[in-house]
């Protein structure tokens, strides 16, 4: 394997954990505006095998390491991902 594609597996890992925590986040307050409760769903969406665990927060990855894949992406010039990757940030 070859220290880029290391690089990119690593900051890959490091851009999903974000978009998980933000999304569980994102479901949290949905749940409190329903009455749901987010432990149940949580569990629910982990019977998916697809899924998988629910069970992370913004403690799982570093932000740093998500800001400087972030700026890699827009040096290359790769600005796709971006717009979507920039919500994981605050």
């Amino acid at each position: 394997m070859t220290i880029a594609q290391e690089e990119l597996n690593e900051a890959a890992r490091t851009a999903f954990l974000a978009t998980k925590a933000t999304f569980m986040d994102a479901l949290t307050q949905l749940c409190e505006l329903t009455g749901a409760d987010v432990k149940d769903l949580a569990h629910a969406l982990e019977l998916d095998e697809r899924i998988g665990t629910m069970d992370v927060d913004r403690s799982a990855y570093a932000p740093e390491e998500l800001r400087r894949f972030l700026a890699q992406l827009e040096a290359e010039g790769i600005t796709a991902p971006l717009r979507f990757l920039r919500l994981m940030e605050s």
